[in-house]
């Protein structure tokens, strides 16, 4: 952690790690005894259905989640299960992946743009032209 602490911000990715994969989420949560100032994001693609949604939230739920970062917004027209998962959880959206070329394809989550892209569902380049 001392070789990153000028960063403002690291997000560390566990990509392939399956939710149900009871070891690795055990390997995951010793990251979470690190001695450091570290806020928890769970990262969930927006394509999956409410109750997959719910489940993986249910399986970090002891690594004290500060928010959400939604990723995928460009493999999926349809963000409803998103949105009734969000007002479940009651956890703040922080972040939107629309793309695989990480980090250029992040951008903080922007209310006007989360319902645009809710009602009319989103369109690649779309967040291009509200940032």
């Amino acid at each position: 952690m001392q070789n990153f602490a000028h960063l403002d911000l690291l997000l560390v990715d566990g990509f392939g790690l399956s939710h149900r994969n009871v070891e690795k989420l055990d390997h995951l949560r010793s990251f979470s005894k690190i001695d450091a100032k570290i806020e928890h994001l769970l990262v969930l693609p927006a394509n999956l259905k409410y109750q997959d949604l719910l489940d993986i939230y249910d399986l970090y739920q002891d690594f004290n989640l500060g928010s959400v970062v939604l990723t995928k917004l460009d493999e999926t027209k349809s963000l409803g299960s998103v949105f009734s998962f969000l007002y479940e959880c009651k956890k703040p959206l922080q972040y939107f992946s629309t793309g695989q070329d990480i980090p250029n394809d992040m951008m903080s989550a922007d209310t006007h743009f989360f319902i645009r892209c809710l009602t009319q569902g989103f369109y690649q380049n779309d967040h291009l032209n509200d940032h």
